[in-house]
């Protein structure tokens, strides 16, 4: 593997895991008005608010590395995409401003801070869709400029997957608080996540399908042979993992629905890698065209190592700080992650 396939590899690897950890977040948030009651609210909002800057550290790390590598790619999808990616950006800080201010201000504003905790969480899912399914679109480049329009972006596929993503996460904080919650907020998330659980697998197919026979090129990587043959496995794989996610949920499982849910996700993930790799700015650009040279990049590695050093310490510091908070009651409903 060269290192230039290394690099693209941890820049995927740790945008995977922000998208797993703070989409769970998300998802818990965009649950709230789900919840009966505010005691239940306030439960699982326990669970939304401690890590959030724990998972923000893996959005940098991915960010940081692509534009470190790959800094002319990274600047036209920035160029392409720049409303998107400041929405998403806007809306993420808003919900941990609300996220605050819901938890620890006067009783008498809560009913009012977890509607705007909802609404920022909900921008910033489907703003993250959008990214990802104007990514998938294409990008529009001539000469290696970006020749297209401030709203190329939005388009309804786009839209599409913004709100498929959107139902992604609340699945996923769904599952999480299944873990983490008893009684009758856990019965009622059981139900809630049935429900869920079928809009998100119906919305994966339409995403799919759609972007299947939008853009010739995943056309070609999905339905041609040999490749059909090659990635087979990931339909059956995507079935199977459905399978244990209802099982889970049929049963009473609190373990299944959550990890069938991730591992759902790293299917999605992967079957959108598959579709642009191995171009940074689809169509047009692949890695190699955009990479650093080879001495220049070998640089950027220390520099890299030095950084994934700094996020990993400031990440253990953040989740020994989460753990020793929640040694202290926390609420109706809700049990200990200890």
């Amino acid at each position: 593997m060269e290192l230039v396939e290394i690099w693209a590899t941890c820049i995927a690897l740790a945008l995977l895991v922000y998208a797993l950890a703070d989409g769970r977040s998300l998802g818990v948030c965009m649950a709230l008005p789900l919840l009966v009651s505010n005691d239940d609210r306030r439960a699982a909002v326990r669970h939304a608010h401690s890590p959030w800057l724990a998972n923000e550290v893996w959005l940098f790390l991915g960010l940081g590395a692509m534009s470190m590598a790959f800094p002319d790619g990274c600047g036209l999808l920035f160029s392409a995409l720049f409303l998107p990616f400041s929405l998403a950006g806007v809306a993420l800080l808003l919900r941990h401003i609300t996220l605050w201010r819901y938890r620890d201000g006067p009783e008498s504003t809560h009913d009012v801070w977890w509607r705007y905790v909802v609404v920022a969480s909900l921008c910033a899912s489907v703003a993250q869709g959008i990214v990802l399914g104007a990514l998938v679109q294409g990008v529009t480049l001539e000469n290696n400029l970006y020749a297209g329009g401030a709203w190329d972006w939005l388009t309804p596929f786009s839209l599409a997957c913004g709100a498929a993503l959107a139902v992604g996460y609340l699945q996923l904080g769904m599952a999480w608080l299944i873990r983490r919650t008893e009684g009758d907020l856990q019965a009622q998330l059981y139900t809630l996540c049935g429900r869920c659980a079928k809009s998100m697998l119906v919305a994966l197919f339409a995403v799919t399908l759609w972007a299947t026979l939008k853009v010739p090129a995943i056309a070609e990587r999905w339905i041609t042979v040999p490749q059909f043959i090659i990635l087979f496995p990931m339909p059956a794989l995507v079935l199977a993992l459905a399978k244990v996610l209802f099982w889970g949920l049929y049963h009473r499982y609190e373990l299944f629905p959550y990890w069938g849910t991730i591992g759902l996700g790293i299917a999605s993930f992967i079957g959108a890698g598959v579709g642009v790799f191995p171009f940074v700015v689809p169509y047009s650009l692949t890695l190699y065209d955009v990479a650093l040279d080879q001495n220049t990049l070998q640089a950027q590695t220390w520099q890299g190592v030095a950084l994934l050093g700094i996020a990993l310490v400031a990440l253990v510091r953040r989740m020994w700080a989460r753990s020793s908070m929640e040694r202290e009651s926390i609420g109706p409903g809700v049990r200990s992650q200890n």
